[in-house]
């Protein structure tokens, strides 16, 4: 919940900031466990006693593994921030927020299961496409979410317009980058992996206007000595 009390006292009201720091501690804690079970996949490989001096090559064939661990990491922490970032802006929920929240969390939750069948059986299509619908599906509600709370003024008016629909943009970016590799994946399975890499470089993308839009909201702080240049002397 770090980062929400900045925008709390926008909240409407005492049971307003009540509920959304219920939604949140249950929010943070499915995250948190959520990342915590994606270790369990990974395995301590076991040797016979004829495979002395051969654990580098056993932890070798458990890459596909290593690999699947690390980006289910590194998408649930993107879709963490998403989520951290909506509700920092959050001032009132209603039930459909909630609704859409829990929806997030039910693939959040499951997504250690996934994981472990991408580590196995990522040379297969039946895998990449579950592993792809479920992360795609958990952030397609966090999408949702954002949408929710722009059309419903849910946010608080701290949050500009122009901010907002960037935010939302990015929070479709990962989604949209997995639904579109399920297709691939019937063609080429390694492909619709490889596709994958977009969702970082849509990121880099996406966040280059996010500096010029903080730094025009800083220009207008700043003095202008358009009009001369003894333009701050006429103040006195």
């Amino acid at each position: 919940m770090a980062g929400a009390d900045e925008e709390r006292p926008d909240v409407d009201s005492h049971e307003q900031v009540y509920g959304l720091a219920r939604l949140l501690a249950l929010s943070d804690g499915v995250f948190a466990f959520a990342m915590t079970l994606l270790v369990v996949q990974l395995l301590v490989p076991e040797l016979g006693p004829g495979q002395v001096g051969q654990l580098g090559t056993k932890l070798l064939d458990q890459m596909p593994s290593y690999v699947s661990y690390l980006i289910s990491f590194a998408v649930i922490s993107i879709y963490w921030f998403s989520h951290h970032r909506l509700f920092r802006y959050v001032r009132r929920w209603d039930v459909w927020l909630i609704a859409l929240n829990l929806g997030a969390l039910l693939f959040i939750a499951v997504m250690p299961f996934p994981t472990a069948i991408m580590g196995r059986y990522g040379d297969q299509t039946v895998a990449v496409v579950i592993y792809a619908a479920n992360l795609g599906s958990a952030g397609l509600y966090i999408w949702l979410m954002w949408w929710y709370g722009i059309r419903r003024h849910l946010l608080a008016p701290s949050l500009e317009q122009h901010a907002a629909r960037q935010f939302r943009w990015r929070a479709f970016l990962t989604p949209a980058v997995f639904f579109l590799s399920i297709p691939v994946a019937f063609w080429q399975p390694r492909a619709a992996q490889a596709s994958w890499g977009l969702i970082w470089l849509g990121i880099y993308v996406l966040s280059r206007p996010h500096r010029r839009v903080s730094n025009t909201r800083r220009n207008p702080l700043s003095p202008k000595p358009r009009k001369g240049h003894d333009g701050p002397g006429r103040a006195h």
